[in-house]
């Protein structure tokens, strides 16, 4: 049987309407409604930003090429560095805005 988290592994493409709501740190993030919260505290997320948070969360870690991004969150269709860099300045932005226990993303140069 396939828990909430099961979903959540499963690599290709992000359909936020199938995904179950996980928690990130201190933070419960509602992929479906295009929201994360932190107690009182919600911010709403573009869909594509959502996107890119579950195919981050669901590497588990690992490191996410913008190869896979690109194929997971813009259905393989050709994009710019801006359209990924955008997506990640805005994640980093949310978790700026609720704090510490929120999470982090890191990018290693020339990898991913």
């Amino acid at each position: 049987m396939a828990t909430r988290t099961d979903a959540l592994a499963v690599a290709g493409k992000v359909e936020l309407a199938h995904q179950p709501a996980f928690t990130l740190g201190v933070l419960t993030v509602e992929p479906a409604l295009r929201r994360i919260v932190r107690g009182h505290h919600e911010q709403s997320v573009e869909p594509r930003v959502m996107q890119v948070l579950v195919a981050l969360v669901r590497a588990n870690g690992n490191v996410v090429t913008r190869n896979e991004l690109t194929e997971w969150c813009w259905d393989g269709r050709i994009v710019g560095d801006d359209a990924i860099n955008r997506a990640l300045s805005q994640l980093r932005g949310i978790a700026r805005g609720f704090g510490q226990g929120s999470f982090e993303i890191e990018t290693t140069a020339r990898v991913g």
